[in-house]
């Protein structure tokens, strides 16, 4: 039997081939050997896809999905016999699906900076991670995760249908799936694709959003800008952040992201600058022109950096509880690099079930900032950075909690330079280790339970570590599995070991 791909292909043997398994993950995880496809396929169209499906069931192997390559352990690629299908140009459309300008389908290459430009136009939004280089593919599979994440919840609560090639009919095809569908096995699979595990399931080409509208939201503010950072400063503020949790009825409308990096020498960033902290703030006025704005709030935040005019611009935009529509929001909300540093990193992706009242009873934040002063107070001696980042997504009010998720996040990357300095690396795999262990447990200072993002794992075997990811375990899970084997009976899409059941395929190779 043979299958002739339309796209570009890449080999082992072949020029180029390295660069062309490159993912995000490639100088952290390449000594794992998890990122060595046997063959990749720049797919042109649907058919390439049903080729690499009849391929792998032909040849008991798997197929890797990528259509950005962003996650953080390198599970959008694979090893062994098994491809690696790159959507990255594939599936570029955009369509209005309605004269309101509320339904709109894209492609999955389309970048999320692009998504947000492309609804900027018709004054309309959607809460999104903030990563502009990462790829709905990915993004809309693992929830999407955001800064807008208080108020509008997470960017997979939007999707209303997507098309997808599933591989467990004998010619596949494509198929559009609601999420209100009539049909059981189409309410499983909505179930199972949209936050199970990327590319677990099938091929997801295309989705179908529900957005928001600027008029429905008037008279929004933000807030932009980044301080010199200092640890009597971030703690404050994180402090600032607790208080959002202090009463049940603190309003849905404000969402509020710190992200902390350590100075970007000029060596490993493109970018280089000072240790820094950027704010991210917003009012989304959720209640229409008869809402009142009280400004309390944010001039804490004011108060805390030194007043009015004491923040710096990040990235060229600087607004100070500023009106500003939400799609205009939304794009300041996005970060405007490919990545933080230029190097090998180890991350810590964590998210807390404690209460503000908890977490302040702990001294959380002031154990917090003492670990990242750890760090902070010797780079140039220990060669680790640091790019942290916390948001409170909590309250009785908060459209996250009321979908079912949880309360706070709090990340924390490390980044090493192993090649000036090969100590690096253990020093930073030993911090990683005393913030898990003093960070959660019984007696941890950010969460009891230990709960983590399928994209930012440190993992690489979701089966055994599949507590950390989903609740109710085992039952969400168990559901997941049976899922995975009807819609996905032969393992086609099971490349590596963070999958859905956590079986990987070998098979013959090319």
């Amino acid at each position: 039997m043979t299958f002739q791909f339309q796209g570009a292909v890449y080999q082992r043997s072949d020029e180029g081939y390295d660069f062309h398994t490159y993912q995000h993950a490639t100088f952290s995880y390449k000594d794992v050997g998890n990122i060595h496809p046997a063959l990749i396929d720049y797919a042109q169209d649907d058919a390439d896809v049903v080729t690499a499906i009849k391929i792998a069931r032909a040849k008991g192997i798997a197929v890797a999905v990528r259509t950005g390559g962003h996650h953080y352990s390198g599970a959008s690629s694979t090893d062994s016999n098994n491809l690696q299908l790159d959507l990255s140009k594939t599936y570029t459309d955009l369509k209005w699906e309605d004269a309101e300008y509320t339904l709109v389908t894209f492609g999955v290459s389309t970048p999320l900076g692009e998504l947000s430009k492309k609804l900027r136009e018709h004054e309309r939004f959607v809460p999104t991670g903030q990563c502009s280089y990462v790829n709905l593919g990915g993004h809309c599979q693992s929830g999407g995760y955001g800064t807008l994440a208080r108020g509008f919840g997470l960017f997979s609560d939007h999707i209303q249908k997507f098309r997808i090639i599933t591989a467990d009919a004998e010619e596949p095809t494509p198929k559009w799936i609601c999420r209100d569908s009539q049909t059981e096995a189409e309410r499983e699979l909505f179930y199972s694709v949209i936050g199970g595990s990327p590319g677990n399931f099938g091929v997801v080409t295309d989705v179908t959003l529900k957005v928001h509208k600027d008029e429905d939201h008037p008279l929004s503010r933000g807030f932009r800008g980044e301080v010199p950072y200092n640890r009597v400063l971030l703690k404050q503020l994180l402090d600032i952040m607790l208080e959002m949790g202090d009463t049940d009825d603190f309003p849905a409308d404000y969402d509020f992201c710190l992200t902390m990096t350590s100075e970007h020498p000029p060596q490993y960033s493109d970018r280089p600058s000072k240790a820094k902290i950027i704010i991210f703030a917003q009012w989304a006025n959720l209640g229409g022109l008869d809402q009142v704005y009280d400004p309390a709030y944010f001039q804490k935040i004011i108060q805390a950096v030194g007043g009015r005019g004491h923040m710096d611009p990040y990235e060229g935009v600087l607004m100070e509880d500023k009106e500003a529509p939400m799609s205009e929001l939304c794009s300041h909300w996005l970060f405007p690099i490919v990545r933080e540093f230029q190097l090998p990193y180890f991350k810590n992706i964590r998210l807390s079930d404690y209460s503000s009242e908890k977490l302040r009873a702990n001294k959380w934040t002031e154990w917090v900032t003492g670990r990242i002063d750890e760090i902070e107070d010797n780079t140039q001696t220990t060669e680790c950075y640091l790019s942290c980042q916390f948001q409170y997504a909590g309250g009785l009010n908060s459209r996250f909690r009321n979908q079912g998720h949880v309360v706070q996040l709090a990340r924390l990357d490390y980044y090493i330079h192993i090649g000036y300095k090969p100590a690096a690396k253990e020093k930073a795999r030993l911090y990683r280790k005393i913030n898990e262990e003093e960070g959660q447990g019984e007696n941890g200072y950010f969460s009891r339970e230990d709960r983590r993002l399928l994209w930012g794992s440190s993992d690489l075997d979701l089966h055994a570590a599949q507590q950390y990811y989903y609740d109710e375990s085992p039952t969400k899970y168990d559901r997941l599995c049976a899922n995975k084997k009807r819609f996905d009976p032969q393992g086609a899409f099971t490349p590596n070991a963070f999958c859905v059941g956590g079986k990987t395929s070998q098979g013959r190779g090319f």
